[in-house]
């Protein structure tokens, strides 16, 4: 999923603002059941052997792993695989991934980086794949 030119299913809202959200109190949430990885840190574990060719190719591409839990029979799992297209949205989804590191909130960490910039384009594409949800405060 390119998630510089995603677009919401119709009958979702549109053009999300957090400012707005936040203004009628709601929260961006991280999922609990979500992860999301650079490819390259997965890749990286198969294949020691071309490293740089693979890093390069690699680059810009995130992992999205959402447990919707059960039991081990009938769990249900969603693995998406996310592109990034430009600086800023890359400074985002690196962010997200750094602070999941860490065991911090990837939401708060990405609340701080889009404040006062109009660029918010891996926003609703994390939303609609659930790696976000908003919630009432």
């Amino acid at each position: 999923v390119d998630c510089d030119s995603f677009e919401l299913p119709k009958g979702k809202v549109q053009g999300i603002d957090l400012e707005s959200y936040s203004n009628k109190g709601c929260k961006l949430v991280k999922n609990p059941l979500a992860t999301l990885m650079q490819m390259k840190d997965i890749t990286a574990y198969y294949e020691d052997a071309k490293q740089e060719e693979k890093e390069r190719a690699d680059d810009g591409l995130y992992v999205l792993n959402i447990n919707y839990a059960g039991n081990e029979v009938h769990e249900s799992i969603i693995r998406t695989v996310i592109k990034a297209g430009n600086a800023k949205t890359c400074e985002i989804l690196s962010a997200c991934c750094k602070s999941e590191k860490r065991g911090n909130d990837p939401a708060e960490v990405v609340q701080q980086l889009i404040s006062g910039r109009e660029q918010t384009a891996p926003i609703p594409c994390l939303l609609h794949y659930g790696y976000f949800v908003l919630t009432y405060r």
